[in-house]
């Protein structure tokens, strides 16, 4: 039944094209085989380069900045000063006499001026005599008697070892290194000495401090001496030389 339908669709289609003046399909027409491929044709010719562009004028030079501003320089720092700083008094007569009370005598006492020492070597001298490191204006604020002397800084010990000392004075005087008293004759008299041996100290800077006064005798007299050992030059007891002194 479909394939009845199928024919006469078919049938009518035809019918219908023939009636419009066209031609009905046919089913016996061969295909022909396809035609060759025809040759590439030849390549274009490459065309001139173009012209460079001109080159474009140079920037204007940039200025050069403001120069910064140096800084400042810092501080120096603090060094040490040769000699020891003295604070000189004209003390009173009633405390310069037997066995000094050092911190009474000088609190007791007027300060007349500050003078820096090199070391201390009077060795023994008239009283009428300027005291080594005292101008004659100092000399004369103090007078020749009753006067005292408090001396301080630093001593600077060579080398690592055992050291002895010797103070010797007309009138009185102390020695003290690192606030310990190391000799003391706190008494009016002639020239005398005193030593003391085996002081250990190491090497470098310790503070010293040296008071003197002077009574009523009539000569003066104040030196400090060490001796440590030979193979530092200290073999021998000398004056400790100024070099060994600051402030």
């Amino acid at each position: 039944m479909l394939s009845a339908i199928r024919f006469v669709i078919l049938v009518s289609s035809i019918a219908l094209l023939t009636a419009c003046g066209g031609q009905a399909f046919r089913t016996d027409i061969v295909t022909g085989p396809q035609g060759v491929a025809g040759s590439p044709g030849p390549s274009g010719t490459v065309g001139p380069s173009g012209t460079n562009g001109a080159a474009g004028a140079t920037g204007a030079a940039g200025k050069n900045g403001t120069s910064g501003t140096n800084g400042s320089n810092g501080a120096n720092g603090a060094g040490y000063v040769p000699g020891l700083l003295c604070d000189a008094y004209a003390v009173l007569p009633a405390d310069d006499g037997s066995n000094v009370n050092w911190f009474k005598l000088l609190s007791d006492g007027t300060p007349e001026f500050t003078a820096v020492l090199p070391n201390f070597n009077v060795s023994n001298e008239s009283d009428a005599t300027l005291f080594e490191g005292f101008t004659a204006a100092q000399q004369a604020l103090i007078g020749t008697a009753n006067w005292a002397i408090d001396c301080s800084g630093y001593i600077d010990i060579p080398a690592s070892a055992d050291y002895s000392f010797t103070l010797s004075s007309d009138d009185g005087s102390e020695f003290v290194i690192d606030n310990v008293s190391i000799l003391n004759m706190p008494n009016t008299q002639p020239m005398t000495s005193k030593s003391v041996s085996g002081v250990a100290l190491y090497a470098g800077r310790h503070t010293v401090n040296v008071l003197y006064f002077q009574s009523l005798h009539t000569n003066i007299g104040l030196t400090l001496e060490w001796q440590g050992d030979s193979n530092d030059g200290l073999g021998s007891l000398a004056v400790i030389p100024a070099s060994a002194f600051s402030h």
